[in-house]
Formats: C-alpha cells, sequence, structure tokens
C-alpha cells in the first residue's frame, strides 16, 4: 500500500509513509477502482474495453471513509474480489446510507470552507466590527 503525507506548514510537498497513526495525517491514497456486482463480489473498473487496464484513483483523505477489516480474495489477475461476510455487511449498511453520508460530507466540506473565508477575512480586517 501507498500513503502519501503532508506535513504542517505552507508550501510543504506530499511525501510517500510506509504508515500512519491517525487517518487525517494521510494526504493521498491511491487505490484500485472496483465496481460491485452482486452479493460479494466486485470487478476492477478498467480504462478501456480493448485493453482491460485496471484503472486506478488517488483519493484525498475526505474521500475515503473506512479500510476494509479483512483482505479479499481475489483472482490471480486481480480483475475480481470477494469481501468477507463481515466487510459485505459493512458494505450493504453504508451504502444504504449514501444519501445520509453524501449530506454530512457536503456539511463538513461547507464548514471548513466557510471557516477559511473567516480566516482571510480576519486577515484583511474586514468583518471586525469592533474596529
Amino acid at each position: 500500500m501507498s500513503i502519501y503525507t503532508k506535513s504542517a506548514g505552507k508550501g510543504t510537498t506530499h511525501a510517500w509513509a510506509s504508515d500512519t497513526s491517525s487517518i487525517t495525517a494521510i494526504s493521498n491514497l491511491p487505490v484500485q477502482t472496483f465496481e460491485h456486482m452482486h452479493n460479494y463480489q466486485f470487478r476492477a473498473k478498467s480504462q478501456g474495453q480493448a485493453l482491460h487496464t485496471p484503472r486506478f484513483a488517488l483519493l484525498t483523505s475526505s474521500q475515503f471513509l473506512r479500510t476494509l477489516s479483512h483482505p479479499p480474495k481475489t483472482t490471480d489477475d486481480g480483475s475480481m474480489l470477494a469481501l468477507t461476510q463481515e466487510d459485505h455487511e459493512t458494505f450493504k449498511a453504508l451504502n444504504n446510507r449514501r444519501p445520509d453520508i453524501k449530506k454530512v460530507v457536503t456539511a463538513l466540506a461547507g464548514k471548513k470552507k466557510k471557516s477559511a473565508e473567516d480566516a482571510e477575512m480576519d486577515t484583511d480586517g474586514e468583518g471586525d466590527e469592533d474596529q
């Protein structure tokens, strides 16, 4: 697994890390993407029909929710995987709550954006009514 972290401060770069003690320390997480077929089975998303090249994505920390509890069973070529029963139950529960999760993520992103705008206003001297 590859994990990229970013140290605190302006102008810092993303760097590879072998592990991390906090999910919030992760800045980017490269993953292979799969799509749900049925029950426990998922198939690798491909970049093109003819090549069947696996598709990968670079997720930011706000784009991933959790990791699997157990390694999935995979085919030799990596084109299919099957979740354990426990992870499948978690998948189903999260999938059923997608609208709720989307609302929370949207609300959190809005708070972060508003917080950044408020901080910018304070440094500009605007919006401070005590002056």
